[in-house]
């Protein structure tokens, strides 16, 4: 998906149903291009023309070749005079003690982070950017919970930012998958394989570093046996020169 103008969040991915974008006073229409993975799938733009101040409502439609599917992606577009304050954008998202699968980025809005079995309660942390925009944490059915309550597998926990606007929304999504006992011990299991990974690569590369000083130690050693034995030829050349010319004095005289 490309339109005319830059900033909409987060990156497109096909998977992902809704996007934010801000846009001054002067535009007017988003001139966008969908083009469907199945060329026969067909392609309904609806709102991108005709902008008004304020919250306007973008929806891409694709419809199977079949007319039987159908997927609505929708691009909030916010039109003011003043985009500082249509800003929703978080500057931290974290999870105590837990990370974050990807790595924060203001412009990705999907997460997931994996917590023991014996987790039932997590600390989220969720700063906007702009001082003055609100931020909500909540389960979808119990906005109130705030990640506290986790069942066993996966929980769906929303983060709305509302810009200062009070107009501009953009909601970010942490799945948070409480494991099983089983999953703790496969866990488990799994870690155990990458300390032996890392140990065995450890020894490995400490035994290359042992034979390459070995090597470098019996080159030294062999290099020292060279020099002793140039200075040994040297002084035996020496002394049998001194001896030869002190035999010829003598037989001189």
């Amino acid at each position: 998906m490309r339109m005319g103008v830059e900033g909409i969040g987060p990156d497109f991915d096909r998977n992902i149903m809704e996007y934010t974008l801000t846009v001054g006073l002067d535009v007017s229409n988003l001139n966008i291009t969908a083009v469907p993975e199945n060329p026969k799938s067909k392609v309904n733009i609806y709102g991108n023309n005709g902008l008004k101040t304020g919250l306007n409502k973008v929806q891409i439609e694709v419809i199977s070749e079949d007319g039987l599917q159908k997927r609505t992606y929708t691009i909030n577009v916010t039109k003011t005079s003043d985009i500082k304050k249509a800003n929703a954008n978080l500057q931290t998202l974290a999870v105590e003690y837990f990370n974050l699968e990807p790595d924060f980025s203001s412009n990705t809005t999907s997460y997931r982070v994996n917590v023991p079995s014996a987790v039932e309660k997590i600390n989220i942390l969720a700063v906007p950017e702009s001082m003055n925009a609100h931020v909500g944490v909540g389960l979808p059915d119990d906005p109130s919970t705030n990640g506290s309550i986790l069942k066993t597998g996966d929980n769906v926990i929303n983060i709305k930012v509302t810009a200062e606007d009070g107009i501009t929304v953009k909601n970010y999504v942490l799945t948070v998958h409480r494991q099983t006992e089983a999953e703790d011990a496969q866990a488990a299991a799994d870690e155990a394989d990458n300390v032996k990974e890392l140990e065995a690569a450890y020894e490995q590369a400490n035994a290359e570093r042992l034979s390459e000083t070995g090597e470098i130690q019996n080159n030294k050693s062999a290099i020292v046996m060279i020099l002793i034995g140039i200075f040994a030829t040297t002084v035996v050349v020496v002394v049998m020169s001194i001896a030869y010319q002190m035999w010829r004095r003598r037989i001189k005289k």
